[in-house]
């Protein structure tokens, strides 16, 4: 079996997928180099014929092949290309809540504003939302979910328990995942991941297994880790996608601190960090300058942003 080489000027940014079926395709920001069986190039239209074709034998195919992966082909991520996208704006609410514009949607995550002392510049009236995420069950991730959900008709996302507790308060817009299981959006991709910690809710009620969640869409991707200590699990994470920025929580006691926060970097493979889930008890008040000093030594950016302050990652 002889194999064609096609050539076509292209745009955008740089991909790449492989069909072995039908050959390798590979998509540079320059150009776009197509190898095809030469049979099918045979029955191309005159639209996509190739301008320039090169004959190859299998074997010489197969040399070429493992050449072109050897060459674009990141050594960290076989198989795998970073794309690179526009900046994603992120809004801190103060202790573990954000909100991340994605796709032109607002994704509102654990919703604790005015039982916040030091959040009280923010008025959760005014916080918009098109989803709200919650992590597990506990009130300093929840509070305000419930009031924002009614006056934007934001759908939330979160454990089967939680959003049944929701959907007996009358908020039938929601969208219940568990651990391993993802669902595709109108803004991208959501995704519920491991969390070690604990979760009742407000009234008592067992609030289900805790969680984090990755979110993958055109714009990026990033990992919200929920409350959570260090797990292996979040080395899956690094192995198979690559973040924009991770949403970790630092402030020690109750969660990790920033010792294993900077572990857990390492694990998924990020250097941007939004610092959550600190200062707002006097058990998670952290030294802030020592904390971007211990991150820097490990070649880390954490972001320590002010309640109602924005970061473009």
């Amino acid at each position: 079996m002889s194999l064609t080489i096609r050539y076509i000027r292209s745009s955008g940014p740089a991909s790449i997928r492989s069909d072995l079926d039908s050959g390798l395709s590979i998509l540079t920001g320059f150009r776009r180099l197509v190898l095809v069986p030469s049979e099918i190039s045979m029955h191309m239209s005159e639209e996509i014929r190739p301008r320039r074709t090169t004959l190859l034998s299998a074997a010489g195919f197969l040399v070429l092949q493992r050449l072109l992966f050897c060459v674009i082909c990141s050594p960290r991520r076989s198989g795998r290309l970073k794309i690179e996208e526009g900046r994603m704006k992120v809004t801190y609410y103060g202790h573990a809540c954000f909100a991340a514009e994605v796709s032109n949607r607002t994704l509102l995550f654990d919703p604790f504003i005015s039982g916040n002392e030091l959040a009280r510049a923010v008025d959760p009236k005014k916080v918009p939302a098109d989803f709200i995420l919650i992590s597990h069950g506990h009130a300093d991730h929840l509070a305000d979910a419930g009031d924002i959900a009614k006056r934007t008709g934001a759908i939330i996302i979160s454990n089967y328990e939680i959003t049944q507790w929701f959907g007996r308060m009358g908020l039938q817009k929601t969208h219940p995942l568990n651990h391993g299981g993802g669902y595709r959006f109108n803004f991208g991709r959501a995704k519920f991941v491991n969390a070690i910690h604990s979760s009742s809710l407000p009234d008592g009620v067992y609030g289900g297994n805790p969680g984090g969640f990755i979110i993958e869409s055109a714009d990026g991707n990033f990992y919200y880790s929920g409350d959570t200590a260090l797990t292996m699990d979040m080395k899956l994470i690094g192995e198979s996608i690559d973040l924009k920025f991770a949403a970790l929580c630092i402030g020690d006691n109750f969660t990790m601190g920033i010792e294993d926060a900077i572990r857990a970097a390492d694990f998924v493979r990020c250097r941007e960090v939004l610092g959550l889930h600190y200062n707002t008890f006097p058990p998670i008040h952290i030294d802030e300058q020592a904390a971007m000093e211990q991150f820097k030594a490990a070649h880390k950016n954490l972001h320590l942003l002010l309640p109602g302050e924005s970061h473009n990652f």
